[in-house]
């Protein structure tokens, strides 16, 4: 049976969240399970009570096994000029076949709501080692468009380097913004939105032209980072705090969101040095961890953070469905 949730159903739903062994930062092998759970609670708990969204929950046998949420993503929608929404919180804790008859169940439930609601398209990211909920997805019709692999660095054992000669990297203005959306607007093929065959090129480049933009004037990040000439821009890095780590955890962790060379600019270990500026600027605000993610296929990227000291400690799968 499936049910709508409702807030006053939350205490049933925290043994099946302390239960799902797929939460953030577990691949750290570092805090207590009590910390991690706190933290999963409190991200899942602003999803499903957010007013702009809808959660279901799986109940077999009187017992909760199965959850789905679903938000409307209005920037997204924006861009890519259809209503667009992201699945979150799929879970199912039976195994099998069973996983993914609840799971089934569940996305039934939330797709006919996109239909309702006029969702054409929708996303969602699982973590890979997640097979049942990755297989539920590809049956009920969701195709797959990236992979992302995770790293992670201490921040205490990075050496720190100097940029290139002539090269200094520096915290973005607004004379900035226009330099680095146009490096933005070239600079990025592996990910999501290049690789789904809806969206068109020119749309997808200017997709992350507008999100640098955004991130230069401090809506998609805490600081951004520019390497710059006598010539101008050669490159960005984008660095976001994730401050209800440090409440639940202890530990503050903050992740590198987007990086990228000017093409003119590569192969002068630009992107090198763009990174251990940001290493040095996280130490800066006190972070103990820096999380980076990149796609399977980008293999220059997986090879630049492992240099530079970072080590694989996750991977997820990128999915969508046009309704």
């Amino acid at each position: 049976m499936i049910e709508t949730y409702a807030p006053a159903k939350w205490p049933s739903l925290v043994d099946l969240l302390d239960a799902y062994p797929y939460k953030p930062y577990t691949g750290y092998a570092r805090w207590p399970e009590a910390g991690l759970q706190k933290l999963y609670r409190t991200r899942v708990k602003s999803i499903v009570e957010d007013p702009s969204g809808f959660t279901w929950l799986a109940m077999e046998g009187g017992a909760l096994n199965g959850l789905i949420s679903l938000t409307p993503l209005k920037w997204d929608s924006e861009r890519l000029g259809m209503s667009a929404a992201r699945l979150a919180n799929f879970i199912c804790l039976d195994e099998g076949q069973q996983a993914q008859r609840v799971g089934a169940r569940l996305l039934a439930k939330a797709l006919d709501c996109c239909l309702e609601r006029g969702y054409r398209y929708v996303v969602i990211r699982q973590d890979a080692g997640d097979l049942d909920a990755v297989q539920a997805l590809e049956s009920s019709g969701f195709i797959t468009l990236d992979g992302i692999l995770t790293f992670v660095m201490r921040v205490d054992e990075s050496a720190g380097e100097s940029p290139p000669k002539n090269v200094s990297i520096r915290i973005a203005n607004d004379s900035d913004c226009e330099a680095a959306a146009a490096i933005a607007r070239v600079a990025f093929v592996y990910d999501r939105f290049h690789a789904d065959l809806v969206i068109s090129r020119k749309k997808a480049d200017e997709l992350h032209a507008v999100w640098l933009g955004n991130t230069c004037r401090g809506l998609a990040a805490d600081a951004v980072l520019v390497a710059v000439d006598q010539g101008g821009v050669l490159g960005f890095i984008t660095c976001k705090l994730h401050t209800d780590t440090h409440h639940h955890l202890g530990t503050l962790i903050g992740s590198i969101i987007l990086v990228a060379t000017a093409p003119d600019a590569r192969q002068r270990g630009i992107g090198r040095a763009l990174t251990f500026a940001a290493l040095d600027w996280f130490r800066d605000q006190a972070v103990d961890f820096v999380e980076v993610g990149t796609q399977i296929r980008n293999i220059p990227a997986s090879r630049l953070y492992e240099n530079c000291g970072f080590r694989l400690i996750g991977s997820s799968i990128s999915l969508r469905k046009i309704i």
